[in-house]
């Protein structure tokens, strides 16, 4: 063993002399074990390195899946997408929900009708009036919601 130390000694120059110092005070221990810890600083900063690279990969990874509004996610109200608000009929007059509001965001809309003559109601996402009037439309996406008056003359 005191060859390998002479030889790493002469190989290395000062580098070694402490860990011969070392070893001298722990003779039981060969020299590998200096060469080992050293080894494992080196491992050790390999290891900080590429714990520094898969923390900035997954940084960047969260950015990318972020909206493209910066990352909020705004809820746009339903809106009323007919020309008119006032319609007659020689009938019961039928208006078919889904058509008459649009909803910007796509979100599912629930609808729901109020009148003070009564004579209207909703049926399968259809507004069924069967008396003249004024009426009042909701369509709600579950968070935010939307009034439409109508006027209906029956004939």
């Amino acid at each position: 063993m005191q060859r390998v130390r002479n030889s790493q000694k002469e190989k290395d120059g000062d580098t070694h002399e402490n860990c011969v110092k070392l070893t001298k005070k722990c003779t039981q221990f060969p020299i590998s074990i200096q060469l080992c810890l050293k080894e494992v600083r080196i491992e050790m900063k390999e290891l900080w390195y590429a714990a520094f690279v898969l923390l900035l990969i997954g940084i960047l990874a969260g950015f990318t899946s972020l909206q493209t509004t910066g990352g909020a996610v705004l809820n746009l109200p339903p809106t009323w997408d007919l020309p008119t608000n006032e319609f007659s009929s020689n009938g019961p007059f039928e208006l078919t929900l889904p058509n008459a509001f649009f909803d910007p965001d796509g979100d599912l809309l629930a609808f729901t009708v109020q009148s003070a003559q009564g004579g209207a109601r909703i049926s399968e996402n259809k507004l069924v009036v069967e008396n003249s009037g004024t009426y009042s439309l909701a369509a709600s996406d579950g968070e935010l919601l939307t009034l439409q008056k109508i006027s209906v003359t029956i004939q």
